[in-house]
């Protein structure tokens, strides 16, 4: 009896040292999203164009999408449908919401640009704290901003091409939360990876260490086919040739104190690892010029533009584009548009036409223009005192896809996704597997420079800017390897072959190599905290306890007794004695 209790307490204090100095943890097997149906028959898919027919592209006397490529691409991905099934890919949208109706009469009519392209599922406001059911309202636009830049992603791709709505920013004036783009980014990867994660509340305490502890993503849903963020997002410019400016860019780059609250901000630079860590490549504006930049500067007699960086864009790794003006007859950078050495490549984002919210259709507006011969009405709609806002709407009463209204804007915001448009057609391309595939003559994901790319894609779009883009004999600060270009990927009508694209070294963000991002800080505040799944090393080791407890209790119960009853048996014996 001796030895089997000392082999009980033997196999406790065994068990006990394997939880306590172990990190024991239990993985549940993600429930991976299929957002393309089960069946095995393959239906071509088709494509209507919303708003292409009101951007032109001056330099060239075309649309915007026949300049870019993007029409002759999508009719060879048509053409690929109706004999192989498209690859689907999800392309996340981080702005002011995404409205995907408009109000008409008492109503609300859903714009088709839309349709069946939104995961309004997984869509998820974070710009008023951490979100909840009641606040989550993702799909309210009041600036317009989200539903613009989304627009133009739809409008550009076909059906395949999925949007995940992710606002951080509310009102016109776009306010947002302390850690609402840190959140987003946060719940991205994990929708990514399939784990649940922690947020940070408007204070900047993890939601994990509330009572009840709070998670998202809570079923560890898995979409692994999250391929890049749209960032038409980004902050101040700070002037590189100001040192102060610098000094505080790289502050908020690489993360800083605050030292009124003593609170751990994490780097912009940090955020945007975790998106490469998880292969989600960021495509973020260059920034617009503000009030107080000084625009230009004189050498030797002549203006030319003084580089500014913004984050995210300028941080590494990102694929950050500037913006030609494509209202010109010539190709030049846009007056409103930063640029760097960090700028990969240049797109139209001049007066683009895209998804007009339903916020705004409900603003004050006066008719500025009628068209009588195309039966177009233009508005100006305006936002009164204090706000200075401006919309271009426009109303196509003859528009067959329904698409009454859409409006204009500009700015490097509008040049984003049409950058991101085209990485995602070919991400879609289940014929683009390789560098060969692609037009390169090399990849090698050993060699130090391929290294710096997320993806032989992310090369392969900067090559064929190179390639058939303008500007693009060298690279050059305001427009990087080019205007985005996507024609040279369709094969040859004849004999089959991609166009060889010129060879490129990246020489924007050279720090940016995939050791960079392994040791990508989740952190807010500076707490050691990974990716907010359940701690299954803390739960063992809480039931170790409570059967360690529950085995000496009844261990002194049995002692106890097992002592009285010893007593009795001596007294007995006494007696018979």
């Amino acid at each position: 009896m001796k030895l089997r209790n000392l082999a009980n307490k033997l196999l406790l204090f065994v068990m006990l040292m394997i939880f306590a100095v172990g990190n024991f943890t239990v993985y549940t097997a993600p429930a991976t999203v299929q957002l393309a149906p089960a069946d095995t028959e393959i239906t071509p898919l088709t494509k209507t164009y919303a708003f292409d027919k009101y951007n032109q592209n001056m330099p060239t006397g075309e649309s915007l999408y026949e300049a870019l490529g993007i029409k002759t691409y999508n009719n060879y991905l048509m053409a690929l449908s109706a004999t192989q099934k498209l690859k689907d890919v999800v392309i996340a949208v981080v702005d002011t919401g995404l409205d995907y109706g408009h109000n008409e009469g008492q109503g609300v009519k859903s714009n088709p640009v839309f349709n069946d392209r939104v995961l309004t599922e997984y869509a998820m406001d974070f710009s008023s704290g951490l979100p909840t059911e009641l606040n989550n309202n993702w799909n309210t636009d009041l600036n317009g901003h989200g539903t613009h830049v989304a627009g133009i992603i739809a409008d550009a791709t076909l059906s395949n091409v999925k949007i995940l709505p992710l606002k951080i920013f509310n009102g016109v004036g776009n306010d947002s939360g302390s850690y609402s783009f840190l959140n987003a980014i946060r719940y991205l990867c994990a929708l990514k990876s399939g784990e649940q994660v922690s947020l940070l509340d408007e204070f900047g305490n993890e939601s994990a260490d509330k009572l009840p502890a709070v998670y998202y993503n809570t079923d560890k849903v898995k979409i692994d086919n999250i391929v890049a963020v749209n960032l038409s997002i980004g902050s101040e410019g700070y002037a590189v040739t100001d040192p102060d400016a610098m000094e505080e860019f790289n502050q908020k780059k690489e993360g800083y104190t605050d030292t009124a609250t003593g609170i751990y901000y994490t780097g912009c630079q940090h955020i945007v690892n975790n998106l490469l860590k998880n292969g989600i490549l960021p495509i973020a504006a260059a920034g617009n010029m503000g009030t107080n930049d000084t625009r230009y500067y004189w050498n030797n007699n002549r203006k030319d533009v003084l580089p500014y960086y913004s984050w995210p864009g300028a941080c590494d790794g990102v694929l950050e584009v500037s913006a030609y003006d494509n209202t010109a007859s010539v190709y030049s950078l846009a007056s409103y548009s930063y640029c760097n050495d960090c700028v990969s490549v240049a797109a139209p984002g001049t007066e683009i036409w895209s998804a007009c919210s339903s916020s705004i259709l409900t603003k004050s507006h006066s008719l500025s223009a009628r068209d009588l011969v195309n039966g177009i009405d233009y508005y100006t709609y305006r936002v009164g005192f204090p706000q200075s806002v401006t919309w271009y709407v426009m109303k196509d009463g003859d528009n067959q896809d329904g698409s009454d209204y859409c409006y204009r804007s500009s700015g490097t915001s509008m040049a984003t996704p049409f950058v991101t448009a085209c990485y995602a057609m070919l991400m879609s391309d289940p014929t683009k597997n390789n560098a060969s595939d692609l037009g390169l003559t090399s990849w090698d994901a050993n060699n130090e420079e391929d290294r710096k790319f997320l993806n032989v894609v992310h090369k392969a779009l900067l090559a064929a800017a190179a390639t058939d883009g303008v500007h693009a004999e060298t690279y050059e600060e305001k427009f990087g390897y080019g205007t985005v270009s996507v024609v040279g990927f369709v094969p040859d009508s004849e004999t089959g072959a991609i166009r060889a694209l010129k060879d490129i070294n990246y020489e924007p963000q050279a720090s940016a190599t995939p050791e960079d991002y392994s040791n990508a800080n989740w952190n807010g505040t500076g707490a050691n905290r990974a990716n907010g799944e359940i701690d299954w090393f803390i739960v063992c080791l809480i039931l170790t306890v409570g059967v360690l407890l529950i085995w000496m209790l009844n261990a002194f119960k049995t002692y106890v007794l097992t002592r009285n009853k010893g007593g009795d048996t001596e007294d007995d014996g006494e007696q018979q004695q």
